[in-house]
């Protein structure tokens, strides 16, 4: 057993200050190669990846009592993150893609996709505060039809319904603001 480990974990349990910013300098090197490693060199993702391990550890850090232990925890945490960010650009893309905008992930981003991202935010500031809450909710934010029920006082059926309808307004206003192809 690794007493600097449990006692590291038992303090960042009772959320003491000194006991995370000992971690992150401990962790956040090797967990910052892990994800760029993760992410194939991806470093907007990486970052993204390695903030959303630490913001996962300081929601269920528990007492670990090795070293390899918690590191075995940080790397299936940093894995869970990454395929969350994945998942959420797939259903983004996927928004995008059901608008007829070409939006490939791309290095350098072409002039059609750059115009199809504005076309789809243009589009999205015409729709009501509530309409793009809920559509941003479901699309960017990955949320289910439960919890964007519980967050506007709806039930899962009037949110379906509600996203049904306001994805018809979308393709009413999109086709006029989307650039013709090239």
């Amino acid at each position: 057993m690794d007493e600097g480990i449990g006692a590291l974990t038992r303090a960042m349990g009772r959320l003491e200050e000194d006991a995370y910013r000992r971690f992150f300098h401990e962790y956040f090197p090797r967990l910052r190669a892990y994800a760029h490693r993760l992410t194939q060199g991806n470093t907007i993702l990486a970052d993204d990846v390695t903030q959303d391990t630490f913001l996962r550890v300081v929601r269920h850090i528990r007492p670990i009592n090795s070293s390899e232990e918690l590191w075995c925890w940080l790397v299936l945490l940093s894995r869970c993150a990454f395929l969350d960010a994945v998942r959420k650009e797939r259903r983004y893309l996927s928004l995008l893609h059901n608008y007829e905008i070409d939006a490939e992930i791309q290095s350098s981003p072409s002039r059609n996709t750059i115009e199809g991202h504005e076309a789809l935010s243009a589009a999205l500031r015409r729709l009501h505060q509530r309409e793009r809450q809920m559509l941003l909710a479901k699309y960017r934010d990955d949320e289910t039809n439960h919890s964007i029920a519980r967050s506007h006082g709806l039930s899962p059926k009037a949110v379906e319904s509600r996203l049904s309808r306001i994805r018809a307004k979308l393709k009413t206003i999109l086709p006029s603001s989307i650039p013709p192809p090239r």
